[in-house]
C-alpha cells in the first residue's frame, strides 16, 4: 500500500511538473514589457525595466544556487564578453530572497544583477508553474518591448540563444 501511494505520488509530481513546462507565458514578442519593482541581491529597490538601459535579457530561473541554475547562471557569466560586445545587459531572477542571490553571486562571482520576484512579477510574466517556475529568458529592447521569449533554455548555450534573439528578423 506504500508503495502504491509513493508511485501515485510520483507520477502526480511528474505530470504536474511536465504540465508546468508545457506553460506558454503571458506575454507575447511586440508586448511592452511589466514593469515591477524588486530587490536586488543587495536589498536594493530595482525599478524594471526603467533602471537598466539598453537592450535587457531577462532570465528567470527557479532558485539560486540549484544545479540547472548554477550551470545555466555560469554560462552566462563566462559569456559576459560575448554579450557586452553586443551590448546585452542580463538580469537574473527568481523567488529566492536577496541574501541568497547574494550568496549564489558570491559563491560564483556572477557579474549581474539578481532579482528577487514575487508572485506578482512571476504572474505578470507567465512563469508561475505548479511547484517552480518556469526557466525562461524574455529578451527586451531599449525601448521596453519583448522582441522574443526563449521558452526552451539551453542552460550551456543560453547566450548563444540570447544573442541569436537579438538579431532575428
Amino acid at each position: 500500500m506504500r508503495m502504491l501511494l509513493i508511485s501515485l505520488l510520483l507520477v502526480t509530481f511528474v505530470a504536474l511538473t511536465i504540465t508546468a513546462k508545457e506553460k506558454t507565458p503571458a506575454l507575447k514578442v511586440g508586448d511592452k514589457a511589466p514593469s515591477f519593482c524588486a530587490p536586488d541581491q543587495t536589498g536594493k529597490i530595482v525599478n524594471f525595466p526603467a533602471d537598466i538601459k539598453g537592450k535587457k535579457a531577462l532570465v528567470f530561473y527557479p532558485m539560486a544556487s540549484t544545479p540547472g541554475c548554477t550551470k545555466e547562471m555560469c554560462s552566462l557569466r563566462d559569456d559576459q564578453a560575448e554579450l557586452k560586445k553586443n551590448n546585452i545587459t542580463v538580469v537574473g531572477i527568481s523567488p529566492s530572497k536577496s541574501k541568497n542571490q547574494k550568496s549564489f553571486q558570491d559563491d560564483h562571482k556572477l557579474p549581474f544583477t539578481l532579482l528577487t520576484a514575487d508572485k506578482a512579477i512571476l504572474d505578470n510574466y507567465g512563469v508561475n508553474g505548479f511547484f517552480f517556475i518556469s526557466r525562461y529568458t524574455f529578451l527586451i529592447d531599449g525601448n521596453d518591448h519583448i522582441v522574443e521569449i526563449i521558452t526552451h533554455v539551453d542552460k550551456k548555450k543560453a547566450t548563444d540563444q540570447i544573442i541569436k534573439g537579438f538579431t532575428k528578423k
